[in-house]
C-alpha cells in the first residue's frame, strides 16, 4: 500500500470501491476458516502424525515428514490429557489471537483498498497471518513461562516456527477471501415491490353500504 501511494503521488485521490459490510464479513470468515484448517484440523496431533509419517515409495521425497510439518502445520495441539482445563485453555488463547487478527485484517482490508483484487488480498492475508503467528507465539511465551526461571534462549527458541505454513495458508486465505468477496458483492439484494393499492369498485360508486350491525 505504501509503494502504491508513492507511485500514485500527484495523481489525485483515487475513488475507493464501496464494499458491503456483509460481503466483507463473509470474505473474512472464509479466509479465517482457511487458516483454521491448518491451525485446528491439520495441527491436531493424530492428523499431524499421519501427515508426518506418510511417505511415497521412494525418490526425492522419500521422507517428507518434516517438510510437510513446516509447510502445512501452523502449530500442534491435543486434548487436555489430564492437565488442568484452565491451563489448557490459557495455552490456546494464542491460537484464538491468531484467528482474531487474521479475521480483523481481512475484514478491514477491502475497505482500505481502491480495488480489492486477488493479489492485494493475498499479500494482506500473508502479512496478517505471519504477524498473527508471531504475536501468538510471543503471547504463548509469556503465558507458559509465567512463574518459571527466565531463560530467554529456551523460551524464545520456538519463535518463527510455522512461518512457511503461514505463507502457504496465508496465500490460500487471501484467494479464498477475494473469491468470496467477489461472489458476495455480485449478489444484488432483491428490489422491494411497491405496496399494492386496492382500487374501489366502480360499480359501487355513489352507493352507501351498511353492515348488518349498523342501523339504517
Amino acid at each position: 500500500m505504501f509503494a502504491a501511494r508513492v507511485t500514485a503521488k500527484g495523481a489525485g485521490p483515487l475513488p475507493q470501491a464501496v464494499v458491503p459490510a456483509r460481503a466483507a464479513r463473509l470474505a473474512a470468515t472464509a479466509g479465517t476458516a482457511t487458516i483454521a484448517l491448518s491451525l485446528v484440523v491439520l495441527s491436531y496431533q493424530p492428523v499431524a502424525a499421519t501427515l508426518q509419517t506418510a511417505s511415497p515409495d521412494g525418490g526425492l521425497f522419500a521422507e517428507p515428514g518434516d517438510l510437510l510439518r513446516q509447510w502445512l502445520l501452523l502449530g500442534g495441539w491435543a486434548g487436555p490429557a489430564g492437565a488442568p482445563l484452565g491451563d489448557w485453555l490459557l495455552h490456546h488463547v494464542a491460537d484464538v489471537l491468531l484467528l482474531a487478527m487474521v479475521w480483523w485484517a481481512l475484514r478491514r482490508l477491502p475497505g482500505l483498498l481502491t480495488r480489492a483484487t486477488v493479489p492485494t488480498l493475498a499479500i494482506g492475508a500473508v502479512c496478517a497471518t505471519v504477524l498473527g503467528l508471531l504475536a501468538s507465539q510471543l503471547l504463548r511465551v509469556t503465558t507458559d513461562g509465567a512463574g518459571q526461571r527466565w531463560e530467554p534462549l529456551s523460551q524464545f527458541a520456538g519463535i518463527g516456527d510455522g512461518v512457511p505454513a503461514a505463507l502457504t495458508f496465508g496465500l490460500a486465505a487471501g484467494v479464498a477471501a477475494a473469491m468470496t468477496l467477489r461472489a458476495a458483492a455480485a449478489r444484488k439484494p432483491p428490489t422491494p415491490r411497491p405496496p399494492s393499492r386496492i382500487l374501489p369498485d366502480p360499480s359501487t360508486a355513489g352507493h352507501v353500504r351498511f353492515s348488518a350491525a349498523t342501523p339504517p
